[in-house]
């Protein structure tokens, strides 16, 4: 978990970068994800690391380059040779129910990639550990945290050793990342896996040819994770909350030939209830105008600037609604982008919009 926190500004850039041209992920790779995966996320990296956006933000971003280094560290796996990101959760809390397949442009061995991942300061004690899972060898990370605990307390965190992250080289340019008990699942099933209904629903609509696709099941969301989602919009938008039982699954699909563009589509429970989603946004996005218009005239100027480029992010969306589905949809430039990203990871402190923050619980409750 803590590792997962490590530089999000960088990792949040890498993933609008790559919102990027098409190239479709195969049956193959669909059928490394877990049964009852929810929510679902496939990233054409290889045509993002071409584009006009991408050299913008290597100069734009600050430690974006070290981020894509310690990408590269985390998984063992340059990011240059990366083609696709393709992660499916069947749960949001439990590490062990998610996959990610990572499909590589040229072939890469376990051997590339022991060789090439490199701990986290905080770790020691680190190896990787070969067993076999069937016909597959598996390689799992282990390791001790050192956060400054007494080397004595052998009660303390320092003396635990923790199980880590599991790879295997599944074809020669196919590799999956989880934890064991998830990888056990996967490379022992008979790989058709069985997704939720909103996620099921959300490749037969939009599929996966958009450069980034986001599917998320709403419905198929832990209980209390719902209510905790349902909360954080009603702080922002009154009656959100009750809204939100009636919202199924969300679509996202995003490119950038030129401009970058993003399209999201929220399935309803009827058309009354698409209706009123819209209206709830055009509220929401109203909300973060008038928080914008108050920003603190002695900041910076760049980050006023950056303040105007968010505002013309938020004129450009447009919403409606057609049926039970309602649309939200915009276009801007490179330059806006890069300012949603640098606002989304924490510049300025102006207000920015809700954040649901998932959080993890020992007993889920579906």
């Amino acid at each position: 978990m803590l590792a997962s926190l490590v530089h999000r500004r960088s990792l949040m850039a890498l993933l609008i970068a790559f919102i990027l041209t098409t190239t479709p992920a195969s049956a193959d790779e669909v059928d490394y994800l877990p049964n009852g995966t929810f929510i679902l996320y496939s990233l054409d990296v290889a045509a993002g690391m071409k584009s006009k956006l991408y050299k913008e933000m290597t100069t734009k971003i600050k430690d974006f380059e070290r981020g894509l280094g310690e990408m590269h560290g985390q998984i063992g796996i340059e990011p240059k040779n990366i083609s696709r990101l393709l992660a499916g959760a069947a749960s949001f809390g439990h590490p062990e129910e998610n996959m990610i397949v990572v499909t590589t442009i040229k072939p890469v061995t376990a051997a590339d990639i022991k060789a090439a991942k490199k701990p986290f300061p905080f770790f020691k004690n680190y190896k990787i550990t070969e067993s076999k899972i069937g016909k597959y060898s598996v390689y799992e990370e282990s390791y001790t945290f050192d956060f400054g605990f007494d080397p004595k307390d052998k009660d303390g965190q320092d003396a635990k050793i923790q199980k880590g992250q599991v790879f295997c080289v599944a074809e020669e340019n196919v590799v999956l990342f989880s934890r064991m008990e998830s990888m056990k699942k996967i490379l022992e099933g008979n790989r058709k896996p069985k997704f939720s209904s909103g996620v099921a629903a959300g490749l037969k609509e939009v599929g996966l040819k958009a450069s980034l696709t986001v599917l998320l099941d709403l419905e198929a969301m832990p209980e209390r994770e719902r209510k905790e989602a349902a909360r954080g919009l009603a702080r922002e938008i009154p009656g959100a909350a009750e809204a939100f039982e009636t919202f199924k699954f969300l679509t996202l699909q995003g490119n950038a030939p030129d401009k970058v563009s993003l399209v999201g589509t929220l399935a309803c429970k009827d058309a009354d209830s698409a209706a009123n989603a819209v209206k709830l946004a055009k509220i929401g996005l109203g909300n973060i105008k008038e928080k914008i218009k108050k920003f603190d005239p002695n900041i910076p100027k760049s980050d006023q600037e950056l303040l105007v480029e968010l505002g013309k992010l938020i004129d450009s969306i447009k919403l409606s609604s057609v049926g039970a589905q309602a649309r939200g949809e915009f276009q801007v430039e490179a330059r806006t982008a890069i300012a949603m990203v640098e606002a989304l990871t924490g510049r300025p402190n102006v207000g920015t919009p809700p954040v649901i923050e998932f959080k993890k619980f020992d007993d889920e409750k579906k």
